[in-house]
């Protein structure tokens, strides 16, 4: 259900842009995971056929989420826009970033199941995984998020520890939703012992972009406390922001599983879309 969900999405979304949408899925290759590491490899006829049949199983289960996802667009809606779908045996991190990058994908969309049910869900997320290592902008589906948001992003937040890639990534925010008649409102949450440079920062990064996007509205907003997700969520719900978007950094195994960054907490946390860039 959450994967229809951010077809739907990314449907409209390729709609506004006039893009491709390609739909990808992959699922585990039994031979890539007990191919034993030796010098010899007995072919084992029971493998294949369970290849065959896990090959088969995609294709049919492509095919009637297909049926579903074009029965909720009318047929002139749908021959109109350019689509493909890819299955694909392999694993699904690493086919999916692949394909991004070869073939210059403007936004990756992926639904998420919501609130993870344990730690083992959060570290073992595909979704997590390709917000840390992907090179284009990734845009999550929350299962909360209703199927028209795409026509309705109207006020989008910028979440800004001002890293120097914030211009970078607002570039590219902007190549997304041109097409739209929104808000953008750059936010930062600080520590009280800093107001006067941060606010100078804020200033300053709302007069160059408001420069170079005439056609956009910028806001810039310094909200001073310690807790960065309770704050961000309440900022969300008071000013209806409709997109989340920030950047963040590829780390360590190690320091990704014991320090999650704020992308990847967000991940579990929010209830409207988010958009994350690599910086």
């Amino acid at each position: 259900d959450f994967s229809l969900k951010a077809a739907k999405i990314a449907f409209e979304i390729s709609s506004q842009l006039n893009s491709k949408m390609v739909l990808f899925h992959a699922y585990p290759n039994p031979i890539v995971y007990s191919v034993p590491f030796s010098d010899v490899y007995a072919l084992d006829t029971g493998l294949m056929a369970h290849l065959e049949n896990a090959e088969k199983n995609a294709q049919q289960n492509m095919e009637i989420f297909l049926k579903e996802l074009v029965s909720h667009f009318s047929k002139e809606r749908w021959n109109r826009m350019e689509t493909e779908y890819i299955i694909k045996a392999g694993d699904a991190q690493d086919d999916i970033l692949s394909y991004a990058h070869k073939n210059q994908v403007l936004v990756i969309v992926m639904g998420t199941q919501g609130k993870a049910k344990s730690d083992y869900d959060i570290i073992g997320s595909v979704t997590a995984e390709i917000i840390i290592s992907a090179k284009v902008p990734v845009l999550v589906i929350p299962p909360e998020v209703p199927e028209h948001i795409a026509t309705n992003f109207h006020k989008i937040m910028y979440a800004t520890n001002f890293d120097e890639k914030d211009f970078l990534a607002i570039e590219k925010l902007m190549g997304i939703i041109e097409p739209y008649s929104v808000e953008i409102h750059c936010v930062h949450v600080g520590r009280s012992e800093e107001p006067i440079w941060n606010l100078a920062r804020l200033q300053g990064m709302k007069n160059i972009l408001q420069s170079k996007y005439q056609d956009k509205i910028f806001e810039c907003h310094l909200i001073i406390g310690d807790d960065i997700l309770n704050e961000l969520d309440k900022f969300i719900k008071e000013n209806q922001i409709n997109v989340l978007s920030l950047t963040t950094r590829k780390r360590s195994m190690l320091a990704r599983i014991f320090n999650p960054s704020i992308a990847r907490k967000m991940l579990f946390h929010t209830q409207i879309p988010l958009l994350v860039f690599h910086a």
